[in-house]
C-alpha cells in the first residue's frame, strides 16, 4: 500500500520493458560464461581420454566419453536457450512500439511459449521466476506451465541412449589408438586391456586426476 492506505502506482510499462530487456541480456552473459567454462574442461577430459586410449584403458575411456557427452548435450540445451532469450528480446522490441502507441504492454502467446521454455531450463529457473511473475501481472503473459522437461540421459534407460554417443566421441577423439580394441561402447574389456587398466589405475595420481575432471564436468554439465 502507498502513503495513506492508496495503492502504489503501477510500474511504468516503458520501464519495465527495458529493465527485462537487461535482465535477459545478462542472462546471455551467464550463459556464455558457463559455455566457456564447459568447453575448457572439456579440452582437459579430451586430453585425458586420449592418454587412457593409449593405455588401452577402456574403462576411463568409456567413463569420460559419458561425462563429455552430457556436457555437449548441455551446451546444446544452453544454445537454445540463448536462441529463446533473443526471441523474447525481440519481441519487447516489437511491444515497445504498442506502448508508445497505447501506453501499456500487449499480451504477446509468443513471448509465454518462450518464457515457458526457458522455465524448463535448470540454469535458468530462479532468475527468470520473478521476471515471469512480472510480467504476468502487467497483463503481458498468461500463467506459467509449471513444470519441467527430463533430461533425456537422466531417464530410465540411459545406458542404451548414449552407447552410440559414447562411441561417436570414442572414434573422434582415438582415431587409430583403439582399433585393437573393437567396440567399447558395450563390449567387456579384452583381457590385455584388463591387465593395462590395472596398472593405469595403479597410478594413483592419474587416477585423482580422471575423477577430478570427471567430478568437475558432471558438475557443469548437471
Amino acid at each position: 500500500m502507498g502513503l495513506f492506505g492508496k495503492p502504489p502506482p503501477p510500474p511504468d510499462p516503458k520501464e519495465q520493458a527495458t529493465l527485462w530487456r537487461s535482465q535477459f541480456r545478462s542472462e546471455m552473459r551467464a550463459i556464455d560464461h558457463q559455455i566457456r567454462k564447459i568447453q575448457f574442461e572439456e579440452r582437459k577430459v579430451q586430453q585425458t581420454i586420449r592418454r587412457a586410449a593409449a593405455a588401452n584403458d577402456t574403462y576411463t575411456v568409456r567413463t569420460l566419453a559419458k561425462e563429455l557427452v552430457r556436457s555437449r548435450k548441455t551446451t546444446e540445451r544452453l544454445h537454445s536457450s540463448k536462441a529463446q532469450i533473443n526471441s523474447c528480446i525481440m519481441e519487447l522490441n516489437t511491444n515497445m512500439a504498442t506502448i508508445r502507441v497505447t501506453g501499456a504492454l500487449g499480451q504477446s502467446a509468443s513471448l509465454l511459449t518462450a518464457m515457458n521454455s526457458l522455465m524448463a531450463v535448470p540454469e535458468l529457473q530462479s532468475s527468470l521466476k520473478s521476471m515471469s511473475r512480472e510480467m504476468q501481472r502487467a497483463g503481458m503473459i498468461e500463467s506459467m506451465v509449471d513444470d519441467t522437461m527430463e533430461d533425456a540421459f537422466g531417464v530410465e534407460g540411459e545406458e542404451e541412449l548414449v552407447d552410440s554417443e559414447v562411441q561417436r566421441v570414442i572414434d573422434e577423439l582415438t582415431v587409430n589408438q583403439l582399433s585393437q580394441m573393437g567396440s567399447v561402447a558395450s563390449t567387456p574389456l579384452p583381457a590385455r586391456a584388463q591387465a593395462a587398466t590395472a596398472a593405469v589405475h595403479a597410478q594413483p595420481q592419474e587416477e585423482e586426476e580422471m575423477d577430478a575432471l570427471s567430478k568437475r564436468l558432471a558438475g557443469l554439465a548437471s
